[in-house]
């Protein structure tokens, strides 16, 4: 049997185990005889999609959020568009189903996409095939892989990693034939196109840079035709995302959106790799380089000052998500340690020696194909302990640098082999037992999600009210998505909170549930609905609107409840904790 024929079984094999994995998800998309989109943010990216399903368009100005002023979707139309166009494929071969079902189960067949890019990586490293299956395995059981591909789950995070595993192995093809063409522009399309995924996958760029740099400073060059048929690629795939862009077609210079800077950040990768592919290193020709890099960079610094806030998570707005923190910090909170473990595996503890080996291999193999590799996952994981969120570009390098160094050493002492087998395979079991034991197989939220689990009750009455009677609806911004999702009613805040707008929108809808209901009238007479939670014991502080929708002896006048959940404590007491309430218009 051929080498080849070999990482296709493993890839087959290890595509059922994943699939399996991700199947578990079923249990919080499947709920009440319905299937739900999985995640705060999935909600969002379900009620895009299925509206372009419906309509044969994607929009990317959503006047239903952020009223009254409607604002742009931060999201790229990429990722959202092709689903659309996948469901409606699906529907038209079909020549029936239900466009939700067939929507909620794209993510698994993601991860089969997923999985066949570990395994190309591993192709392209010289893994052995048994040690390809050991690296696939790792991926199809870690948590993220369910979090990210289950059934339900369609944020872009899944993607995310997709275009993360694409770029290092089309750069490992690229960096192992350096004069090839296609691979040149296969990497520079794909570089190009990831920013239609997330606006902020410009970041791909800079292993590749990093690495071409390395080499170049080793005394291996780029051949000029390859780089050009390289920068040929990105400018194209960057185009290709950007003109159909609403954002682009405008002035700004934004992370946060597509607009001119991805535009620009392209072009500098472009300048650097021209550069380098011109010119033999030399000392006069590193300052020059360095120069350059200083240059292109100062447009950027701006551009980036606002998100920068997200990265550290020192905006007010974004403090109390979960995915912006660090999860070392989340490790030492009460049963922090626990949880991050269960995530993460314990090999989340052997990063920072994972970090220093790459750093040492990537100077050893400079003059290598490897080198792209060994940068990538410094890259990777640098990034994974900043956030929860970036956990997309770092949790592969948890086990692919041990494995690939498990492989070197097997290769040099064959007779140590099954010493190192055992070794390998005894560490990734007691590593994965915390996932495996507790994480994958446990039960789920409906939804997993708290906000739809409490919400859950009263979301067909406040559907039967918006489609009688359309509306701003008042509510925490964590209720918005999900507004959106099961309503023809608007919001004026949502879980968006990556641009300016977005976070003064959540501080107006913060300040409006702080003021009494006379205020709210006054200050937002759009306002026809209100969703009242209780977010503390009635003892301890709670917005002031919601105070006085539940807790009041009468209720205000000009307000009609349509529906109120009330908790029994031990006592006996009845308290009123959730409820959907409709404004009378205010006479003028």
């Amino acid at each position: 049997m051929s080498e080849q024929s070999r990482f296709v079984i493993v890839w087959f094999i290890a595509s059922l185990v994943t699939v399996f994995i991700t199947m578990q998800l079923t249990s919080a998309s499947y709920v009440d005889g319905q299937y739900l989109p999985v995640g705060q943010d999935s909600f969002y990216h379900a009620r895009r999609i299925l509206d372009a399903v419906a309509s044969g368009h994607l929009y990317q100005f959503d006047p239903f959020m952020h009223v009254p002023e409607g604002d742009w979707v931060s999201w790229p139309w990429m990722y959202d568009l092709v689903l659309a166009k996948v469901v409606r494929l699906v529907l038209q071969v079909t020549g029936s189903g239900n466009p939700v079902v067939i929507l909620m189960h794209l993510p698994p067949l993601l991860a089969v996409a997923a999985v066949g890019l570990v395994v190309g990586i591993c192709a392209e490293l010289r893994l052995p095939a048994p040690l390809a299956m050991v690296a696939s395995l790792c991926f199809a059981l870690h948590a993220y892989t369910e979090y990210h591909f289950g059934v339900g789950s369609l944020d872009h995070h899944g993607t995310e990693q997709i275009a993360t595993l694409g770029a290092v192995w089309l750069g490992l093809r690229w960096f192992g034939e350096p004069a090839s063409a296609v691979r040149a522009i296969a990497l520079g399309l794909w570089l190009g196109l990831a920013m239609g995924v997330h606006t902020g996958l410009f970041m791909l760029q800079l292993p590749l840079l990093a690495a071409v740099c390395l080499a170049w400073a080793a005394g291996t060059g780029l051949p000029p035709r390859s780089a050009r048929w390289f920068v040929a690629g990105l400018l194209a795939g960057t185009l290709l995302v950007l003109l159909p862009a609403g954002t682009f077609w405008s002035t700004r210079f934004v992370v946060y959106y597509l607009s001119w800077l991805q535009l620009y950040v392209s072009a500098c990768t472009c300048a650097v790799v021209v550069f380098i592919s011109r010119s033999s290193f030399s000392q006069k020709r590193m300052l020059q380089l360095a120069a350059l890099g200083a240059a292109l960079a100062v447009p950027l610094l701006s551009a980036v000052a606002f998100s920068r806030g997200f990265l550290s998570g020192d905006l007010a707005a974004i403090a109390g998500i979960d995915e912006i923190h660090s999860p070392y910090a989340i490790a030492r909170e009460p049963s922090g340690l626990r949880r991050i473990n269960q995530i993460y595996t314990l090999l989340v503890w052997t990063a920072p020696v994972a970090w220093l080996a790459s750093v040492a291999m990537a100077w050893r193999d400079r003059k290598g194909p490897r080198v792209y590799f060994w940068v990538a996952s410094v890259f990777g994981l640098t990034l994974l302990p900043l956030q929860l969120r970036m956990a997309s570009f770092g949790i592969y390098y948890l086990y692919l640098p041990a494995l690939v160094l498990a492989g070197e050493a097997m290769n040099r002492w064959p007779r140590a082999a099954p010493a190192l087998w055992v070794a390998v395979v005894g560490s990734l079991i007691a590593a994965y037992y915390p996932t495996v034991r507790y994480q994958l197989f446990g039960g789920n939220l409906p939804a997993a999600e708290v906000q739809y689990a409490t919400l859950r009750p009263l979301i067909p009455v406040l559907r039967k009210a918006c489609a009688a009677d359309p509306g701003v609806v008042l509510a925490e911004p964590g209720d918005g998505h999900l507004v959106r999702y099961f309503t023809n009613c608007s919001v004026i805040a949502n879980n968006f909170r990556v641009t300016p707008l977005d976070v003064a929108k959540i501080r107006e809808s913060e300040a409006l549930i702080s003021m009494p209901i006379e205020t709210v009238r006054q200050r937002a007479p759009q306002v026809k609905y209100v969703i009242a939670r209780l977010v503390a014991p009635i003892e301890s502080p709670n917005p002031v609107l919601y105070k006085q929708l539940l807790t009041s002896a009468s209720r205000p006048p000009g307000v009609d409840a349509l529906a109120e959940l009330t908790v029994t404590h031990p006592d006996g007491r009845a308290e009123k904790f959730l409820g959907v309430y409709r404004l009378a218009p205010t006479a003028h």
